[in-house]
């Protein structure tokens, strides 16, 4: 805000935090040439963008090279993929429910979401959470309160477990049953009389 006092105009400038005669002659400068006005205001703000502009360049190749190796790590799991999947196979055993969880384990459900939508109590499938993060298939991502939010890892599209407990629990990808149609149970039923 600017205040005439005796001839000389002073500012009372938040920016440079006093009443200066320095501010005062900037300002007077600035009212005489508004070219150096318009440069003097957009050179700190051209600044700050460059400066932004370059930490996210920084930030999109350190993301890219994350990706490079999380690929690379993918790439290296599929060449071993009977013994891992025979791993997983295990660690499941024949628990339909661990399965369930697993599969509705999608980043966004608490642990209670998780149970109502499987129609499990929270206390059954908290364990299960809890027993697969002990085996390095889930990581808890958020806990706020009392409501715990777990994710598959990354090692679940490498080396395609949601595929393989689908397939071989006969669940969708949320953790649901898959419906049966007539026709699915017909062609069930023709394979068991040719066994």
């Amino acid at each position: 805000m600017c205040v005439k006092s005796s001839g000389l105009q002073t500012l009372g400038c938040p920016r440079f935090g006093v009443n200066s005669v320095a501010a005062t002659v900037r300002t007077e400068f600035y009212n005489v040439h508004p070219v150096f006005s318009d440069m003097h205001m957009t050179q700190p703000r051209a600044a700050a963008q460059d400066r932004d502009q370059q930490i996210l360049s920084r930030l999109a190749k350190i993301e890219h090279k994350v990706d490079a190796i999380e690929q690379t790590n993918a790439f290296a799991l599929r060449a071993e993929a009977d013994k891992h999947n025979a791993e997983v196979v295990k660690i499941f055993g024949k628990s339909l429910r661990r399965a369930q969880v697993y599969l509705a384990s999608d980043g966004f459900k608490s642990v209670q979401d998780i149970a109502d939508h499987l129609g499990m109590k929270r206390q059954n499938v908290g364990t299960d959470l809890k027993a697969l993060g002990r085996e390095g298939l889930l990581e808890l991502i958020d806990s706020q309160g009392h409501k715990d939010i777990w994710a598959k890892k990354p090692l679940d599209r490498s080396l395609r477990i949601t595929r393989l407990l689908t397939d071989r629990f006969h669940l969708q990808e949320n953790g649901l049953k898959k419906r049966t149609t007539k026709k699915t149970a017909r062609k069930k039923v023709a394979r068991n009389k040719l066994r």
